[in-house]
């Protein structure tokens, strides 16, 4: 019997939490899924799926898993990256995948570009094999050469993704693929456009505060001191009205594999990586105005050092 070899030519959104770590960037868990395509449908404006009635053959489709569409969590739909103070000269971006399989053939994936690439990116990551009623998990890398600087504060990079399947496990002989882009935003916080207006070092052994910790010498980012919790950081921000944009930047250790931050009572942001007990540097957007910011670790006695508000 000869095999069927289709090409989808859909695009899909893949939306994005906003986290990030000192050597390892963290994203939300993106999954695809063997399953009988269905008729277009949106959740409170989300865009969950899309299939042409010619595509009813192809079982692909990328979803979101990390989050509900429509939830409080797809309100920040990409990255967003402080370039200062990471490890290495590399920055790289985990996109974890479930694989579920339930056509009748076995399958190699891999993830790798859509279309132009930019010569500072590599993302191919070969996944390997994944039968017929088996369902893998997987983590794709996406490694840049990390920036030196940005003079204008920031810049956006987009990235054409593809999770292709094949039949051999050469990867020659191809099957059936989905795309799907992935956003990054990288923040230089030194550059002149920026304000650091609020910065907490806890170096006077104050909180500064923030509640639900107290200082300690045990572990810190920077000499002497950091906060320890073994729940909450808590604290609310203002970013006065004079800004038009603003970002949290902090450092924590350890990270747990349930991390969350919240802003007003509602969580924002909810990676999908594993846990560490490395410091962790995270970035995310804040409202302007007062935000009420809950820092979930996700591990008993958690520190956190070098908090940074800048705006613009």
């Amino acid at each position: 019997m000869q095999r069927k070899k289709i090409s989808l030519s859909k695009r899909l959104k893949l939306a994005l939490v906003s986290i990030v770590l000192v050597s390892v960037l963290t994203g939300t868990i993106v999954a695809l899924q063997f399953i009988p395509a269905e008729k277009p449908s949106t959740q409170n404006g989300m865009f969950v799926q899309e299939e042409d009635a010619q595509d009813s053959q192809n079982h692909f489709s990328v979803v979101y898993r990390g989050f509900r569409p429509g939830s409080a969590l797809a309100a920040f739909p990409d990255y967003y990256i402080c370039i200062n103070d990471l490890a290495g000269d590399t920055l790289t971006s985990k996109i974890r995948l479930e694989i579920k399989n339930q056509e009748g053939s076995d399958y190699y994936f891999k993830l790798t570009n859509a279309s132009y690439l930019p010569p500072e990116w590599d993302v191919t990551t070969y996944f390997g094999l994944v039968r017929v009623d088996q369902t893998r998990e997987f983590s794709g890398d996406l490694r840049r050469d990390m920036p030196s600087s940005i003079p204008a504060g920031m810049d956006d990079e987009t990235l054409d993704l593809a999770l292709q399947a094949y039949f051999d496990e050469f990867y020659t002989e191809f099957y059936s693929e989905d795309t799907f882009d992935v956003t990054f935003y990288f923040i230089d916080r030194e550059a002149p456009s920026w304000t650091i207006f609020d910065y907490n070092n806890f170096d006077n052994y104050t909180s500064e505060g923030w509640t639900n910790c107290a200082p300690t010498y045990l572990y810190y980012r920077s000499y002497p001191c950091s906060v320890q919790t073994n729940i909450w950081f808590r604290k609310t921000i203002v970013v006065p009205e004079i800004y038009i944009e603003a970002y949290l930047i902090f450092s924590a250790r350890p990270w747990g594999s349930n991390f969350q931050i919240y802003f007003n009572g509602t969580a924002y942001f909810l990676p999908e990586g594993s846990s560490t007990t490395n410091w962790v540097q995270v970035a995310v957007p804040l409202w302007i105005g007062a935000t009420e910011v809950w820092i979930y670790t996700g591990t008993a006695y958690a520190y956190m050092d070098d908090v940074y508000i800048i705006a613009r």
